[in-house]
């Protein structure tokens, strides 16, 4: 009997992974960008840490991933802006 679950399990798993790449590649170009100075930043980092605490914590737990989702998914954002090209239709 064939189940497609395993296969959902890889997957989706990638995806995570490649999602927490680009988030890493992202937070280096925005601390590259406005330094450990800007209060916003230093502010990010906290969060980050104490929610990657908690994940430790909590061994990853799945309700717990929600509230640094949203980060992650902006930072990684981040990190794909440059390939936007310059006559995109898309604006600010």
């Amino acid at each position: 009997r064939l189940t497609v679950a395993p296969l959902l399990a890889v997957v989706s798993q990638g995806v995570y992974n490649c999602v927490l790449l680009l988030f890493v590649v992202g937070m280096v170009r925005a601390i590259r960008e406005r330094g450990f100075r800007d209060p916003s930043i230093r502010l990010l980092l906290l969060t980050i840490l104490y929610w990657a605490g908690v994940h430790v914590a909590t061994f990853g737990h799945g309700r717990f991933h929600f509230p640094i989702v949203a980060i992650m998914a902006g930072f990684a954002v981040h990190a794909l802006s440059p390939l936007r090209s310059k006559n995109s239709q898309i604006t600010d």
